[in-house]
């Protein structure tokens, strides 16, 4: 059943590599020798209406609609040595739009991932990890939260990370994991963003209560330097704590359930608001009926580091459910709903005071020129909601070819409101995409 009931959401190609899915596959690898190999390619042929997530309200601006080509080959290669183990996955893609009001800035993107496991003796495990992506619309690789949705200046992101490993005792393990993070932006100014260097550690300790069941206690610190290509914030640095606890349920090598919840502290130096503190959650669940369904359940509250005015962050609650239906041998259909609501710490500020930077009220109206257009929205406190809906069949016509086609629809509203000066007010953070796939996928999946 879990060869067919796979979701067939169109954002995946969109958005890039998922890191949780790199080295996931369900079929036999080639041999040749000692490797694995796991050779593939998706094509997507998508219809988008608004492919800027362009707000409809804003003057003069005429939404672009378009088809879009995605290609995506894929090789990953699995080197098994004993006790040891390689795994490395490469997908470049190719993309390309019918529109011509639509220019892009590049082409290709490309996502890498490299994971090397070291067993030494019989109780400790050494493993690096690497995650690589050169991209441009791929904003969701780093900002998960959706503050940003949409992006045409080239990045490059890279997160490398490390796990040593010790079990004792048969069900108990403690694990340290340092990892790193960089972002750079071609041209930080067009970027709409940040780049940022992150440096984190994670202590965990987890028992084993069953060959299926694990529970997990944790603490990590991370530290994140922000580069503003601005004068008005400059550098902003980020000290985050995290403790917390968990759980995770296994079947036949994969989660079938997950839950953690813990307390987060984030602690600004440089930024114009307020700090966070409070309860984060990430609940995943994933339940198989009789080998016919499948339902899926996501909740998570989890803030995010914000790139908005006068915003350290904001928080970020979701809600997924999605079912699938197996028919038959070789095809199914599924159904999702998803909900976002995130919520900024501080009212919209734009008015001048003793710590701005000279320069910034050029017209002397004791306004910040950059943010003068947000008037409107002086004091509010900014709250977007998104509405997700997909449905989408799928069929297997072979164990190396298949076909799937859906529908998604998105929808963000906002309270925030800008204006033209002289002009009438809009809504910028407002959208709605219709989106129509079809993708083939070939190969070892």
């Amino acid at each position: 059943m879990a060869t067919l009931l796979a979701p067939v959401g169109s954002g995946a190609l969109a958005q890039g590599v998922d890191t949780g899915q790199a080295f996931r596959t369900i079929e036999q690898g080639i041999s040749a020798g000692r490797l694995l190999l796991y050779p593939s390619i998706t094509l997507d042929s998508i219809y988008n209406d608004n492919v800027l997530y362009q707000s409809a309200e804003i003057p003069g601006t005429e939404l672009v609609s378009s088809g879009e080509l995605v290609l995506a080959p894929k090789i990953m290669v699995d080197l098994p040595l004993s006790r040891s183990r390689l795994r490395f996955a490469y997908s470049p893609q190719y993309r390309d739009y019918s529109s011509d009001q639509f220019v892009q800035s590049e082409h290709f993107s490309h996502f890498f991932d490299l994971e090397a496991s070291v067993r030494v003796g019989d109780a400790l495990t050494l493993a690096l990890r690497e995650h690589y992506a050169r991209g441009t619309q791929e904003v969701q690789q780093f900002d998960p939260g959706g503050e940003v949705r949409f992006g045409l200046v080239p990045f490059s992101l890279s997160e490398p990370s490390a796990e040593i490993s010790l079990a004792f005792g048969g069900r108990h393990r403690f694990a340290v994991m340092p990892r790193l993070s960089t972002l750079k932006f071609d041209d930080r100014i067009e970027a709409g963003f940040y780049d940022y260097l992150r440096r984190g550690l994670t202590g965990r300790y987890s028992y084993r209560l069953d060959d299926m069941t694990e529970v997990y206690g944790a603490y990590a610190r991370e530290h994140t330097d922000q580069d503003r290509e601005t004068s008005f914030f400059g550098e902003v640095d980020v000290d985050t704590r995290y403790a917390g606890a968990g759980l995770q349920r296994s079947f036949a090598g994969a989660v079938v359930a997950s839950a953690s919840a813990g307390y987060e502290t984030q602690a600004y130096e440089g930024g114009a608001g307020q700090d966070f503190a409070g309860l984060v959650y990430d609940v995943n669940l994933a339940w198989t009926a009789s080998d016919v369904y499948r339902f899926e359940l996501n909740a998570r509250r989890q803030p995010y580091q914000s790139f908005f005015v006068n915003n350290n962050y904001y928080l970020s609650h979701g809600l997924r459910l999605r079912m699938a239906q197996q028919i038959g041998r070789s095809a199914f259909w599924q159904v999702g709903v998803g909900l976002q609501q995130n919520r900024y710490a501080d009212p919209v500020e734009i008015g001048v005071t003793p710590e701005t930077p000279p320069g910034s009220d050029l017209d002397n109206n004791g306004l910040v020129d950059a943010y003068e257009s947000l008037f409107p929205s002086q004091g509010l406190l900014r709250q977007d909601r998104t509405l997700t809906l997909e449905m989408g069949v799928g069929f297997r016509f072979s164990q190396v070819l298949r076909l799937s086609v859906g529908y998604t629809h998105a929808a963000r509203d906002s309270n925030i409101e800008q204006t033209l000066v002289p002009g009438e007010t809009f809504e910028p953070f407002d959208f709605t995409v219709n989106r129509i796939f079809l993708r083939i996928e070939a190969g070892i999946l």
